[in-house]
């Protein structure tokens, strides 16, 4: 509960020959050199290390250590030294590596510092990206678009809402407006959610952010049409 040890250094390290007791010294302190913020836990056969979630552990054998590392880590393995963990394949803790010298503990420790800056200050991921993008290109259709976020996502309007997206793991969720779709490329939604948002796309990647932006801007014309018109001709969908 309060990151105590459970166990000691001396029960972890006992009966251990001197080669890897010194390289698990040596790979402690420069684990625990990267961040006051990594705790470090002496199990009963191992020691684990923590931010946030577990993402290392060393097991010390009598003449090396198997280090076993968080899935994450596995971008940073630039000399592709790590393998996969017999029967940890669909855990978090699933890559291990041996290490039987200096060098392997040096580059276990460049692995490490990537990993805890990674969980830190984690990149942009590609929804993030597309939904920025996107955000930002509907915006600029016109200085009276104003948005506010609900539990559906974030809505875009102008005399009314005309665009809605959220992020999803794939990329972004896009609904519009009945707009003219002959080439089928918007799909119908079934349910309807958010009325008269009945058209919806799915942008996985850059490229389909020019493909949609026609459909965005035809979407925000129709915003102006009287909410009578549109509200007939958003049920009209359905009845076809």
């Amino acid at each position: 509960m309060f990151n105590v040890d459970t166990n000691t250094y001396k029960n972890i390290v006992y009966n251990k020959k001197e080669i890897s007791i010194n390289l698990f010294d040596k790979l402690d302190s420069q684990i625990l050199s990267i961040s006051n913020n990594i705790i470090r836990n002496y199990l009963v056969k191992n020691v684990v290390y923590k931010f946030n979630n577990k993402i290392m552990e060393i097991q010390i054998n009598q003449n090396n250590l198997v280090v076993s590392f968080h899935r994450i880590s596995k971008q940073f393995d630039t000399k592709n030294k790590m393998f996969i963990r017999k029967g940890y394949e669909n855990g978090n803790i699933c890559y291990s590596m041996v290490v039987e010298d200096d060098f392997v503990c040096d580059y276990i420790f460049e692995i490490m510092k990537k990993t805890y800056d990674f969980l830190v200050n984690p990149p942009k991921s590609l929804s993030e990206t597309l939904f920025d993008i996107l955000n930002d290109k509907i915006i600029s259709l016109s200085n009276s678009i104003t948005y506010h976020y609900t539990n559906k996502g974030l809505v875009f309007k102008d005399k009314r809402n005309f665009a809605m997206i959220s992020k999803t793991r794939y990329g972004i969720y896009l609904k519009l407006l009945n707009v003219n779709n002959d080439n089928h490329i918007l799909k119908i939604i079934t349910q309807k959610t958010y009325e008269p948002l009945c058209l919806s796309y799915k942008i996985k990647e850059l490229s389909d952010i020019d493909i949609i932006l026609p459909f965005i801007q035809e979407s925000y014309k129709l915003n102006k049409i009287n909410p009578t018109d549109l509200k007939n001709e958003y049920y009209k969908i359905y009845i076809q």
